[in-house]
């Protein structure tokens, strides 16, 4: 039997946890697309996954032997997306330095961006603060029309089609200065700074819980990188001891 779950996960951590549930109920992975997760129902299964992030690009060789190290602990691919690769296994699938690493570099990276990105628009927004002030001191106040809307006086054929158009553009423009409207109500402030201090404020702070978001998935997964001593096993050692068993 068939089953289908629509989930949005921005923690792999989470996404581990949740198929590790489904697993137990006999849940096995099969597919994911859209944010859609196809399992097929197998009674009396019980399974364990791991979501983990390729040291190096798919079909490469530092991939394949880092798959096949999975494989010789049990655990088998069962979906790709770009780097990140899922395994299932009938046993609990260890969390190891090799495994943990990759992903937590990851999200680390994804940290340093959205942080770099976020104090921008945070310095930004601190100096519309302070060009509020000067602004008010050459008397540069907004109307609650910040924008401007686009005149409509076509005649012809192709000023009528340029109208339609303006006609589109001025919806966008009314619905920013609706916007602008409500934060110069909310701060008893007309000024083009607060304007710009409703873009930057917002997505600063977007920026910011983003950045938080993935420190604390990578400072979660370099615990457990950390915290684990077992590796996977050697897929190299292991075929040169099975030759020399033959050799024998």
């Amino acid at each position: 039997m068939s089953i289908s779950y629509f989930r949005i996960f921005f923690s792999r951590i989470r996404e581990r946890s949740w198929l590790d549930k489904l697993g137990k109920q006999g849940l096995l992975l099969n597919d994911i697309r859209d944010n859609r997760y196809y399992f097929e129902k197998n009674e009396g299964g019980r399974y364990f996954y791991a979501v983990e992030y390729l040291p190096a690009p798919y079909e490469s060789e530092e991939a394949d032997k880092y798959i096949e190290a999975r494989k010789a602990s049990g655990a088998e691919p069962v979906f790709l997306n770009g780097r990140w690769i899922y395994f299932v296994s009938e046993t609990e699938i260890p969390v190891t330095r090799k495994t943990a690493l990759p992903s937590a570099k990851v999200f680390a990276v994804r940290a340093f961006y959205t942080g770099f990105f976020g104090l921008i628009a945070a310095a930004v927004t601190g100096y519309q603060f302070y060009a509020i002030n000067w602004l008010e001191s050459v008397g540069r106040n907004f109307s609650e029309q910040t924008i401007k809307t686009l005149t409509l006086n076509g005649e012809s054929i192709a000023d009528k089609m340029l109208d339609a158009l303006k006609y589109v553009l001025n919806l966008f423009i009314r619905l920013a200065n609706l916007y602008f409207s409500l934060w110069y109500k909310m701060t008893g402030i007309t000024s083009g700074a607060m304007a710009v201090i409703s873009i930057t404020a917002p997505i600063a702070l977007v920026l910011m819980i983003f950045c938080a978001l993935n420190v604390n998935e990578s400072l979660s997964l370099g615990y457990f990188a950390g915290s684990k001593k077992k590796e996977l096993p050697d897929v190299n050692a292991a075929a040169e001891k099975e030759g020399d068993s033959d050799a024998e």
